[in-house]
């Protein structure tokens, strides 16, 4: 490198991490303030950086919160499914399926105004919504794929057309959805919804005659 390279490099963060610095701000900003009432300059402040070095990387909002999507994507399924590799039982990894993921909504809930808000732009936006279809594709197939684990290891299936993997889906989205709205706390109905799917799963074990591996302050 020569050495007006290095004093142009000297005290900047590389360019990747920059792009991710942009990209927590944006999060920030869209889950306080909501997109409609989220700034190109407000985002630009939050980074700590001129907002024409903001339009460099994403010349527009909407370029900016899909990829505020991808990388809440990555976070709620990537890592999710991770922290899930540990866990071998078809009942405890229902319930700490459920944990984690109540554990972290429950810990940042604003989050979830980004993906009404996306909801909201999608009826008239068609690259927002081919976004947002493919983001719920693909947590849906984290889900499935997590389903039919669990499937598997239970000693009764679940009747074959049954699509559990979008019913938890949607009961979860739908329970934030109506929080949100509200202004109420996501995690009763959330919990209940944890309930349903285990007390479903410990069936299997009593259709099959046997003790459900689970005691019953756990359900």
């Amino acid at each position: 490198m020569t050495e007006p390279e290095r004093r142009t490099r000297r005290g900047r963060p590389p360019l990747g991490d920059r792009r991710q610095e942009i990209i927590q701000a944006a999060q920030e900003i869209l889950a306080d303030r909501g997109y409609a009432h989220t700034s190109m300059k407000q985002i630009a402040d939050r980074a700590g950086i001129a907002p024409g070095l903001l339009t460099y990387y994403f010349p527009a909002k909407q370029a900016l919160l899909l990829e505020v999507v991808a990388e809440l994507e990555k976070e709620f399924t990537y890592n999710w499914r991770a922290e899930l590799s540990v866990y071998n039982g078809p009942l405890e990894r229902i319930g700490e399926a459920f944990d984690k993921s109540i554990a972290k909504w429950s810990a940042q809930p604003e989050l979830f105004r980004i993906f009404y808000d996306l909801s909201t732009l999608a009826s008239v936006d068609e690259e927002i919504k081919q976004r947002l279809q493919v983001m719920l594709r693909r947590i849906r197939a984290v889900a499935d794929e997590e389903m039919r684990r669990i499937a598997a290891d239970l000693p009764t299936p679940p009747p074959p057309n049954a699509d559990l993997a979008s019913a938890i889906t949607a009961g979860f989205h739908g329970a934030l959805y109506e929080a949100l709205t509200l202004g109420e706390d996501p995690r009763p109905a959330l919990t209940a919804l944890r309930f349903m799917a285990l007390s479903s799963a410990a069936m299997s074990y009593v259709a099959a005659g046997q003790r459900p591996p689970i005691d019953l302050d756990e359900l």
